[in-house]
């Protein structure tokens, strides 16, 4: 398939002309197109898609691939595929509350709790892509306080400061024209004191927050009553997939239509023991066990002969 940045290339119009025509900004149009921006290569494919639709590229240039093959055999696993789990609609419902300008900004911090491979950082990476009022910051291990800051401010746009207070300055400034979105990634990982900072953060800036991150986090909350009292309803708890999920995944994401074969969904559901992640490489391993031997449909004897 093209890069985005050929696609606008070929289209002969100027970033912005393009931007304009899809309904996007010129900046998010740019991060995506030079790959710097958070779930870049799902966005890249719908926006090279959106150009097709509005007559802005031609499908050939695009060389767009096929989603998937019911009928010769030549399956695939589509990696860019976004799937819309349970679990995805209810972090979306989450975050859509929070940055919704109509509701409380006393209660305004959000937390999504779940095992790692449940997929919490594909959902939010994708919530925080197609909306540009929410960024994402992943937290990473031996980070201070302020290069969490600058994070922040980095993915705001705006320019790094090397102080605390400069840059809670930035982020006010940044938040204050109308409602944004600040999602954590690995908060579980973050110390005491960060969270304290960021409940400060959230209520000096009127800026909601949402923590992301294992079981933990929970228990680190519990320390933190102020903290805790500014939490937005229950938090999303990540439960492992259901069958309905792993119908979604095989007809989206492999081209297979299981329709209504229950038997299969749970034969395929316990091979990846509700892991999203081990779902994808299962599938990628039926796949090509099915395209070796020119199978064409997806029976319990082909599952249980692919280990």
């Amino acid at each position: 398939m093209i890069t985005l940045k050929r696609g606008i290339e070929k289209s002969g119009l100027s970033m912005n002309k393009v931007a304009d025509s899809l309904g996007v900004s010129a900046s998010q149009l740019s991060l995506v197109a030079s790959h710097n921006y958070s779930g870049w290569q799902q966005r890249e494919i719908e926006l090279i898609e959106s150009m097709v639709s509005h007559g802005l590229l031609r499908k050939e240039d695009a060389d767009l691939e096929p989603s998937g093959n019911t009928s010769t055999g030549n399956f695939r696993v589509d990696p860019y595929r976004f799937i819309t789990t349970q679990n995805v609609i209810a972090i979306d419902t989450l975050a859509k509350d929070l940055l919704d300008p109509t509701t409380t900004l006393n209660a305004s911090i959000g937390v999504v709790m779940g095992h790692a491979g449940y997929g919490k950082t594909t959902a939010i990476q994708h919530f925080c892509s197609i909306n540009e009022r929410a960024i994402y910051v992943l937290y990473v291990e031996g980070y201070t306080l302020n290069m969490l800051m600058q994070q922040i401010v980095h993915e705001f746009n705006a320019v790094p400061n090397r102080t605390f207070a400069k840059n809670m300055e930035t982020i006010k400034t940044a938040t204050c024209v109308y409602r944004r979105l600040i999602v954590i990634d690995e908060a579980d990982r973050l110390p005491i004191k960060y969270l304290e900072s960021l409940r400060g953060l959230n209520e000096v800036c009127g800026v909601p927050i949402m923590l992301v991150g294992e079981h933990t986090l929970a228990t680190k909350m519990t320390s933190l009553p102020r903290l805790e009292s500014r939490v937005r309803s229950k938090p999303v708890i990540f439960s492992p997939l259901s069958p309905f999920d792993v119908g979604v995944f095989y007809k989206d994401a492999v081209g297979i239509d299981l329709g209504g074969d229950e038997k299969m969904k749970t034969l395929l559901l316990k091979r990846c023991r509700g892991d999203f992640r081990i779902m994808v490489n299962d599938a990628h391993r039926i796949v090509s066990a099915m395209n070796a031997s020119g199978i064409t449909e997806l029976t319990k004897e082909v599952t249980l002969a692919v280990k």
